[in-house]
């Protein structure tokens, strides 16, 4: 069942693959994450941009400890919507347990709340004030979408790893498959200055997105393109 239809593309440019679907090439490694790299109270701001490097809306990023888990925040404001995510996930596997999201926009207002237990996810959703509910099988290994970008900050970085991982977007009940490949060492130059990075490659049967993360601990997110927008570090 999808939970939130036809309103879930409101806030396509922040959903890594609201809309995807199949799975990737490749019967490669399962996907390898070590410690956390970010600290309790640590930030990040970015500006969202069109292909034309025109300023289309901003994101702040934060993370906090909480009984066991830590907290990814981020809050997108892209026009007139805001989407709010914040995922829980495991301190020590960075696997996640759940998450409260949500969306605003002229017309609509959808809150999410997820439950991951026993191999299965529990989604919980109001939509318009209409209450909806769906569950999904958890693959073993499984992220949500909406952690992944973050988590993708403790990789093993290393030119040529590949890996695969099975992802969840929860507010349209996909599962998709992904390839994560680091493809080499890159600088590049953003608002928040020049970073030497990793470039990771994103890849499904239907495209291909990267990501830079700075070669220095704790790896910061500098830049990621998903082929329609770009989010660029402003400040950390």
């Amino acid at each position: 069942m999808r939970i939130v239809g036809r309103i879930a593309g409101l806030l396509v440019v922040v959903a890594l693959l609201l809309g995807c679907r199949g799975a990737a090439s490749g019967n490669g490694a399962t996907l390898e994450l070590g410690a956390a790299p970010w600290q309790a109270g640590d930030t990040a701001n970015y500006v969202w941009l069109d292909q034309s490097g025109t300023e289309v809306g901003t994101a702040q990023v934060s993370f906090a400890e909480q009984e066991g888990a830590w907290v990814i925040s981020q809050t997108d404001n892209i026009g007139t919507a805001q989407q709010v995510a914040e995922v829980r996930v495991d301190a020590e596997t960075l696997e996640p347990l759940g998450e409260h999201k949500t969306i605003q926009a002229p017309n609509t207002e959808i809150e999410i709340n997820t439950t991951y237990q026993d191999n299965e996810v529990d989604i919980q959703a109001i939509v318009n004030g209409e209450e909806q509910s769906a569950s999904m099988d958890v693959p073993e290994g499984a992220l949500d979408n909406d952690q992944l970008l973050m988590t993708l900050r403790a990789l093993p970085f290393a030119e040529g790893y590949e890996a695969q991982v099975p992802v969840l977007v929860t507010q349209s009940a996909l599962k998709v498959d992904l390839t994560v490949t680091v493809q080499g060492q890159e600088e590049i130059e953003v608002p928040a200055g020049t970073f030497n990075t990793w470039r990771v490659e994103i890849s499904t049967n239907q495209g291909d997105q990267s990501v830079w993360y700075q070669v220095d601990a704790p790896h910061n997110l500098v830049q990621y393109d998903n082929g329609t927008t770009r989010m660029q570090l402003v400040e950390s």
